[in-house]
């Protein structure tokens, strides 16, 4: 039986992007390889009762610094000799480890650990926030992944080529010397078996767009870009949309306020990784107005839902739609090309929209299914063994 260890930062019973990510790839794992025992690795801990998956065994790392602020430093620490501890006790034959931005873990693993495994850039948090954003922490991540970390990993992957030249760029400066020593890969996100429920045809085009709206994740995912492009449009349009905003935090009455006045617009805080692909699957055109992306879940998701795409030109998202076969691109804070890609949505005839909606899913299928996924992950893994 061929054992692989999986390191996630977050994971069940914490309902994120993450989390769905990472248990999703798990999933995928041993369902298309019946040699294949994943074990998950976590310092998420697990109030109530532990998932059951055939051939997937979890390990919550213990936590022993209960500090406030004091523990975000020295646990990582911990969880670094516990990973090396599993590795060795059960004859871990690949590793993959689910985060760039754990610099203090990945500082404190021993070299013989990157021989054999995979880091994978997850998100912003890893490269746009840790490169750009003010802030001691976000200081110290880009100081540690550019003169440490990035020295000491070996193979490096991300779920979208965007984030791979972004790494060659900033975590190794474009030193083509440092750059040659590495290998690059890109294993994207996937989804597993959700059983979707049937769809109801809508009076409206229903519109979703989903995010977090703390202060990074207002400024990341373009909900003002949203709300402002809506007020450019005239109401014949917007009375063409059944509109739903997704998403909590400190800034959604910035949102709500810049939309007062515009009665088809909804508003909901938090919904579960069920919940958002129940709406999805009644969702006929899915919105991502981000400044910069990695392969985002809810975009993914919004592609297995048969949704039509309506994304800015970012990131991985330019791997999730094709001009006017599954969606539409604008570019990133061009609020009024935005609008206007929603008046084309608006003008679009019931079968040309469902027929778009369709080509999503199978996008989904040709390039992000559990097979096409997996089948890409073994093979990473078996060059990296073939390399040690």
């Amino acid at each position: 039986m061929r054992k692989i260890l999986i390191y996630c930062h977050e994971f069940f019973p914490i309902n994120s992007g993450y989390s769905n990510a990472f248990f999703n790839l798990a999933k995928a794992l041993v369902n298309q390889n019946s040699n294949v025992e994943v074990i998950i690795a976590t310092p998420t801990s697990n109030a109530g009762q532990e998932i059951e998956y055939e051939r997937i065994q979890v390990v919550r790392l213990d936590s022993p610094v209960k500090i406030p602020k004091v523990r975000y430093f020295l646990n990582p620490i911990f969880y670094a000799k516990q990973i090396e501890k599993v590795v060795n006790e059960k004859c871990i034959d690949d590793i993959i480890i689910e985060t760039f931005d754990d610099f203090i873990f990945l500082g404190f693993l021993n070299k013989h650990i990157f021989k054999k495994a995979i880091v994978r850039i997850h998100s912003t948090s890893d490269t746009e926030y840790a490169m750009f954003f003010p802030g001691l922490i976000y200081k110290l991540r880009k100081l540690f992944i550019q003169n440490y970390i990035s020295k000491k990993v070996e193979w490096i992957a991300s779920t979208n080529q965007y984030h791979i030249d972004f790494a060659k760029q900033y975590y190794l400066k474009d030193n083509l010397y440092e750059i040659s020593k590495k290998g690059f890969f890109v294993i994207p996100n996937t989804i597993t078996g959700s059983k979707l429920p049937e769809r109801t045809n809508n009076s409206k085009i229903k519109m979703t767009i989903l995010g977090r709206m703390n202060y990074e994740g207002f400024l990341q995912k373009g909900f003002f870009d949203f709300a402002a492009a809506l007020k450019l449009l005239d109401n014949s349009v917007l009375q063409k949309f059944d509109i739903q905003i997704i998403g909590d935090g400190p800034l959604k009455n910035k949102v709500k306020f810049l939309l007062e006045g515009v009665d088809n617009v909804t508003f909901v805080d938090k919904l579960t990784h069920e919940e958002v692909l129940e709406l999805l699957v009644q969702t006929d055109v899915a919105v991502l107005p981000s400044r910069y992306e990695g392969l985002s879940m809810f975009a993914l998701e919004a592609l297995y839902s048969s949704c039509l795409c309506l994304f800015s030109n970012t990131g991985g998202l330019k791997d999730l739609a094709c001009e006017e076969k599954n969606g539409f691109f604008f570019e990133t804070q061009n609020i009024e090309m935005l609008a206007s890609k929603i008046k084309v949505i608006s003008e679009l005839d019931s079968s040309k929209l469902e027929q778009m909606k369709k080509n999503s899913k199978e996008h989904f299928d040709n390039f992000f299914s559990e097979r096409i996924v997996s089948q890409k992950c073994i093979q990473v893994l078996d060059i990296v063994k073939a390399s040690q």
